[in-house]
Formats: C-alpha cells, sequence, structure tokens
C-alpha cells in the first residue's frame, strides 16, 4: 500500500506566527494536543476535517487557507476515483445498473 506523503503545512505555522501563538497556546484554544500541531506543521499527519475546522476556528480563518482544497496532498480535496483507482491499483466502484 502506497502512502500519501504530505507537505509541511506552512500555511498553518505561518497563520499561528503571525499571531504569536506557540504551539501550545493553539493547542490549548483549539483543543488539540500540542504534538498534533507540530505533526500537522512538520507534515507528520493529516487529520480529520473536524480537527482542521477546530485549528482553523482557533486561528480565526477560513479552513481552505490553512488546506486549499487544490493541493493534492490535501486530504479533503474532491478526487477522482477512476483515477484514483487506477493509481491504487484497484478497480473503481460502479453503482449497480438497473
Amino acid at each position: 500500500m502506497t502512502q500519501t506523503m504530505l507537505k509541511p503545512n506552512r500555511a498553518l505555522r505561518d497563520a499561528r506566527a503571525k499571531q504569536g501563538l506557540s504551539l501550545r497556546t493553539l493547542a490549548h484554544f483549539s483543543r488539540v494536543s500540542h504534538t498534533t500541531v507540530a505533526r500537522i506543521e512538520r507534515g507528520d499527519l493529516d487529520v480529520a476535517p473536524a480537527i482542521k475546522a477546530r485549528i482553523a476556528r482557533a486561528l480565526r480563518v477560513p479552513v481552505a487557507e490553512l488546506w486549499p482544497l487544490d493541493d493534492p496532498t490535501n486530504s479533503d480535496a474532491p478526487v477522482d476515483e477512476t483515477e484514483a483507482a487506477q493509481n491504487s491499483g484497484r478497480q473503481p466502484r460502479h453503482e449497480p445498473v438497473y
């Protein structure tokens, strides 16, 4: 199984730094552990949309500012299922025909 390589999330780090927040302070306001925030910034971890929303809310910025939908490393970006299936070597799902 191949693993998608994540890029460091510079937008998150820059937004946090611009507001003068430490990792621990952002973690406190977003109710996410500081190690999770650090791992996201380094590109070591992708998180659920709900966690992304909590972090963005704590920074008072739109989620798309931190995780743009046109970024291929963003797990929330729309995916062409046929292309994804071809890239993974599996067959695409097809809707049943009645």
